[in-house]
């Protein structure tokens, strides 16, 4: 049991930035381990938490749960500050949560360290105004639920491709539409076809780093679909229905 106000730790840790790149080395797993022999993190707060959990082996979660907020805070050390600043307002304001608990958490139940890094990318672009904080919290929640084995394949799905193993993760996770239904309607072999959606396109282009320019129709973040917007849709789709119609 890890004893301590880790949440306030964790803010005063982040609120440091840059005055803390030297305490975080070159990201590593070594540079960690050494880090922590040495004493350096012995002024960084956060940290302090975990020293004792980390010297022993059998406290694997809250050495994993270490490393996680260490590659956080490595990738976004040197961030605007005053636009991080706004983010974690804006970031408590959307989820009626404290941010930095929030982010924790999301850390917490992020299952490979490697996505610690897609997640500090999005968080680049939301810090850009590339991302809505909506976007952003859509897309962290994906990055929690998809696989990193099936993480590295979105991309194959700029394309409409037929069903794959990893087709799966990925549609739970709302980053692909089925922009070809099969004869059956499910299954591997039955001719469906999957391709990235809005948000699919949102990851990959900004988590992942993979240009999808050509796909992207606008470079502003998707505006939300209002009832008016969907009621006029439904019209739409009504109307051409019943043009169609053959009785």
């Amino acid at each position: 049991m890890i004893e301590g106000n880790l949440i306030e730790d964790f803010r005063q840790t982040v609120d440091k930035g840059n005055q803390i790149s030297e305490a975080l080395g070159d990201g590593t797993d070594l540079a960690l381990h050494s880090l922590f022999k040495n004493g350096v993190f012995d002024d960084v707060p956060v940290f302090g938490l975990f020293a004792k959990a980390c010297n022993v082996i059998s406290d694997i979660q809250a050495y994993r749960f270490c490393k996680k907020i260490y590659k956080f805070l490595f990738y976004t050390q040197n961030y605007n500050r005053k636009a991080m600043n706004s983010f974690w307002e804006e970031y408590s304001s959307a989820n009626k949560e404290n941010g930095y608990e929030m982010m924790l958490s999301v850390l917490d139940k992020v299952d490979n360290i490697n996505k610690v890094e897609v997640m500090a990318n999005l968080l680049k672009a939301k810090l850009d105004g590339k991302l809505t904080i909506d976007n952003f919290i859509r897309l962290t929640s994906s990055l929690q639920i998809v696989p990193y084995v099936d993480l590295k394949r979105l991309p194959d799905y700029v394309e409409s491709i037929g069903t794959r193993h990893d087709t799966y993760m990925l549609l739970a996770a709302g980053l692909l539409y089925n922009s070809e239904i099969g004869v059956d309607g499910v299954g591997k072999d039955d001719g469906s076809r999957y391709q990235l959606n809005d948000n699919g396109l949102l990851f990959v282009k900004y988590g992942l780093g993979v240009d999808v320019s050509q796909c992207v129709k606008s470079e502003s973040p998707i505006p939300t679909a209002t009832k008016a917007d969907i009621d006029e849709m439904w019209a739409k789709a009504m109307e051409d229905a019943n043009k169609n119609s053959i009785y």
